[in-house]
């Protein structure tokens, strides 16, 4: 049988899970005895080069040095197929590695090579679309959406888009990834590196780092209020809780039971491995790759989203939770506004981008108001006890059904390429 070569591009150097997404579709490649070479930007040049026999080439912030680098990917590669993480982000104006430009898309185009791009975020059919990145009233970018050169064939993958049909017009669905929970023994071992107790529950909290970078430089104070606002409304538990806490802010305080643990950047199997281990997973992006995890573990997950302005928390909000939402404002105007990603995109940005049309995913996680007090507060505590779970799980499993039935990302690449 012939062997196949591929050249993967994952232009990101903040962003994650694009770049993850394709990291495993490098380790399928060669599971199935072809081959790749990985031209990636960020932390996921050191992970591959532990994960993958192929060459890890390193893109940095030099366009002179990527187009370089470029070219001799190409040499040593010689590509069947060259698949993007995603084809529209190389575009982007900051945190991709510079390499794109129009002379280079049509040098491209010219290629003898197949082309193909997953889609994570609907950006391949918004060609010509301008999208906002940030709030409203302090956009951090605007960036408009590139064509797809001809004939580039797109990939979803699941669960971030909805696995109701494997293949539509837009692309071909996938199963993105396909790990399973550990075992016992494994969940209390990662427990133990964190340094979490026995008689605690592990509530991770997950927020890309490019949110976290995106939150600094519009000086919102959203990531060191997130612990309090969690101590605050899980005090009346039963059990102490440990918040473990990526790219946010943690203290020392122990306040009621809940302390917080600052996790350093993890390789991605360790963080798997994490998500499989915790009581509960929390993210502030409902379209996380995290909280996909999650669900395929079957942990049980929770998306914090603020779905009110400042005006209508105080007409509609309890006391607790209109209080923190006033010292939010109080440090910074502005910082309490209507998210589903924070801080980038709203329910309205979704919809616009076509992510919201996944009902099996929305029915399979929990929704926290962050500034919703006593009753997010009871959520939160129905999902840690387990008294919450039932109709949650029923829809997790059932969405894992449909996820079992799509092609992985081996076999979605040669459908793609058929």
């Amino acid at each position: 049988m012939r062997t196949h070569r591929f050249l993967l591009v994952a232009p990101s150097l903040l962003s994650s899970g694009e770049a993850i997404t394709l990291l495993h579709m490098a380790e399928a490649i060669e599971r199935n005895g072809d081959e790749c070479v990985l031209l990636a930007g960020g932390a996921l040049r050191r992970v591959a080069q532990s994960r993958i026999r192929g060459a890890v080439l390193a893109l940095t912030d030099s366009l002179e040095a990527n187009r370089a680098l470029w070219k001799h990917a190409l040499a040593i590669s010689a590509p069947h197929a060259i698949v993007f993480a995603d084809y529209p982000l190389m575009f982007h104006s900051s945190g991709v590695a510079p390499l794109a430009d129009e002379a280079w898309a049509l040098a491209l185009e010219r290629l003898d090579a197949a082309l193909v791009t997953f889609d994570h975020l609907g950006l391949a059919s918004a060609e010509g679309r301008i999208i906002p990145f940030g709030p409203p009233h302090m956009t951090f970018a605007l960036e408009v959406t590139a064509r797809l050169p001809p004939g580039m064939r797109v990939l979803l993958p699941c669960p971030i888009h909805d696995p109701a049909s494997a293949q539509r017009p837009e692309g071909i669905a996938f199963r993105s990834w396909s790990g399973t929970a550990g075992t016992i023994d494994e969940a209390r071992t990662t427990r133990q590196e964190l340094g979490v107790a026995e008689h605690e529950l592990l509530v991770l909290y997950s927020t890309p780092a490019w949110a976290s970078r995106i939150a600094d430089d519009l000086r919102l104070p959203h990531h060191r209020y997130v612990l309090p606002i969690l101590r605050d409304a899980l005090h009346a538990l039963d059990r102490p809780v440990a918040v473990a806490m990526m790219n946010a802010v943690t203290d020392d305080e122990a306040g009621e039971g809940v302390r917080g643990i600052a996790l350093p950047p993890l390789p991605v199997d360790r963080f798997e491995r994490l998500v499989g281990a915790a009581d509960l997973v929390l993210t502030d992006n409902v379209v996380s790759s995290a909280m996909g995890k999650a669900i395929q573990l079957r942990r049980p997950c929770a998306a914090l989203v603020n779905s009110h302005c400042l005006s209508e928390l105080h007409d509609i909000g309890d006391d607790t939770g209109v209080r923190w939402a006033n010292a939010m404002e109080r440090e910074r105007i502005g910082s309490v506004f209507p998210w589903e990603v924070f801080p980038v995109w709203s329910k309205d940005d979704l919809h616009r981008l076509g992510m919201d049309r996944n009902p099996g995913f929305r029915r399979a996680y929990a929704r926290v108001e962050m500034f919703g007090g006593d009753n997010s507060g009871e959520v939160l505590a129905d999902l840690l006890d387990g008294d919450g779970n039932d109709v949650l799980a029923s829809a997790r499993h059932a969405y894992n059904g449909a996820l079992d039935a799509l092609p992985g990302p081996y076999e979605s690449l040669r459908m793609a390429l058929a």
